[in-house]
């Protein structure tokens, strides 16, 4: 039985990217009926009062990192064997706006110039503000904390 979702009023963001859905017991790679590779991608559903984690199956991978912005079509929440298993699914996920760098590739943003060493102390080296002179050791090994004592 599938049961078809209206997703109008719901904005999707990428929560984990896709990823080849494998059979729990032989661990073989899961295909469509059209034989297509199934793909895993959890979506954050919200609507404006409430969110939630949905985990969707498509026939292809969207390539869409964590964050992407979606318009999900043809969501549909699923049963079979009488309600013993249950799953959403969906025709397509495609980005909303530009769509945002995957992790690993250049950004397609130019870099931040670099940040100026700021204007020097007379009671420390080049290149220290007066905010970074200040720093002292945290009680936790290894943090910082700005100002006094921590």
């Amino acid at each position: 039985m599938k049961f078809p979702i209206d997703t109008s009023s719901i904005l999707f963001a990428i929560a984990i990217p896709g990823v080849v859905v494998t059979d729990f017991r032989t661990k073989e790679i899961r295909k469509n009926a059209d034989g297509h590779i199934l793909h895993a991608v959890h979506l954050m559903a919200m609507d404006g009062v409430d969110s939630y984690l949905i985990k969707i199956s498509l026939p292809y991978d969207p390539q869409l990192p964590a964050g992407q912005l979606v318009t999900v079509k043809g969501l549909a929440y699923q049963l079979a064997k009488a309600g013993e298993m249950r799953w959403w699914s969906a025709e397509s996920v495609e980005p909303i706006g530009p769509r945002l760098p995957t992790p690993g590739t250049p950004a397609s943003v130019p870099p931040a110039p670099p940040a100026s060493p700021g204007p020097a102390s007379a009671s420390g080296p080049p290149g220290q503000t007066a905010q970074t002179q200040t720093r002292r050791r945290s009680p936790i090994e290894g943090a910082q904390t700005p100002g006094g004592e921590g």
